[in-house]
């Protein structure tokens, strides 16, 4: 059994990507190790005054969210794991909430999703954890045939990250 933790999205897709590092609780717990990422089903963060804000977070890392729909879609499912290292509080970071307490999520990497309902704390599910990772989905922008990728990312193909972000592939 692997330990899970429901989030909301968008964080947890943040998280999922790698790109949130920090996940924020009023709590703390003893445990630390490979950490399932469940997206949880509600909508509250999801209004578009915080994903207009969170994209303008993002947006000094050349990242946008991706739609509403898609981040619904991972609702109710077990779309990531990470390996939860410290917890603090005072972690110096974009995404620490002072006074909270700072859960260190580190090598997040996707898994296919499994479907599951969350939980309030940690909660354990059957999450193998030699599955195979997906790779990150982060959005990309084409600009004159290239893509521009974050710093942290590998060179991909065009036709990879086509065929991953469902565009259409060139001749």
């Amino acid at each position: 059994m692997t330990k899970v933790l429901t989030i909301k999205q968008p964080w947890a897709w943040l998280i999922a990507e790698g790109i949130k590092t920090i996940e924020n609780r009023t709590w703390k717990t003893n445990y630390r190790g490979p950490l399932g990422i469940h997206a949880g089903k509600s909508n509250s963060d999801l209004s578009p005054i915080l994903i207009d804000r969170i994209n303008g977070i993002l947006k000094e890392m050349s990242i946008k969210l991706p739609s509403i729909d898609r981040l619904k879609s991972e609702q109710g499912h077990i779309i990531a794991i990470a390996d939860l290292t410290p917890i603090t509080t005072d972690k110096e970071d974009r995404w620490a909430i002072p006074g909270q307490y700072h859960w260190k999520l580190e090598n997040a990497r996707r898994i296919t999703p499994i479907q599951a309902k969350g939980k309030l704390g940690l909660w354990n599910h059957p999450v193998p954890l030699d599955i195979k990772s997906s790779s990150h989905s982060h959005p990309v922008s084409l600009e004159e045939e290239q893509l521009k990728l974050p710093q942290f990312e590998l060179s991909l193909s065009y036709d990879s990250l086509a065929i991953a972000h469902g565009l259409p592939i060139k001749n």
